[in-house]
């Protein structure tokens, strides 16, 4: 059974089938690989972003690593029979401070997944001039022992003019 068609027919069946091809190759061909061409595109991107965040991480890494072995260094340099405690006494005669020493606490705490410990020294200054505290502050933080200012809490004496009361808490790292 033969189906004979006008010429208008046979170029609008020929028309609805190369559109029909056409949508077909847009479809299934052409639009699935420029999705994917873009799909790749940010996927990249993405990679070279995370790529840059790991060149920078392991940057800050190595520096967070080269000052922890120039801390072991600087505390291998330090006696084995470092005391806190003695060594804030001696930065207090240095200072020209020790009678000013009012009280001192010293206490010792492990420190998670480390095999040093945390020496820390509260102590109470009692009516000292700023020049004396200044020297005093900068002898602890400049040392060599690694010793660091943890807090500080500063007021005026109600007996004489210029003369401060000074609570701090210093701290260090020891084996």
């Amino acid at each position: 059974m033969a189906i004979s068609l006008n010429r208008r027919e046979k170029y609008s069946v020929m028309g609805a089938v190369i559109v029909l091809c056409v949508f077909i190759l847009v479809q299934f061909i052409i639009s699935p690989f420029f999705d994917r061409r873009e799909r790749l595109k940010r996927t990249y991107a993405s990679k070279v972003k995370t790529l840059q965040e790991m060149i920078v991480l392991k940057a800050e890494f190595d520096t967070f690593k080269n000052i922890a072995k120039q801390s072991e260094r600087q505390m291998g340099i330090r006696p084995g029979s470092f005391k806190l405690s003695s060594f804030l006494n001696r930065l207090a005669d240095e200072a020209g401070i020790k009678d000013n020493i009012d009280s001192r606490k010293q206490s010792t705490r492990n420190q998670k997944n480390s095999d040093y410990k945390i020496s820390l020294v509260e102590m109470r200054l009692k009516s000292v001039n700023m020049e004396q505290l200044v020297l005093f502050i900068y002898k602890i933080e400049t040392a060599k022992e690694m010793a660091f200012i943890k807090r500080i809490s500063i007021s005026k004496t109600d007996k004489k003019e210029g003369r401060l009361n000074v609570d701090l808490q210093v701290e260090t790292l020891i084996t």
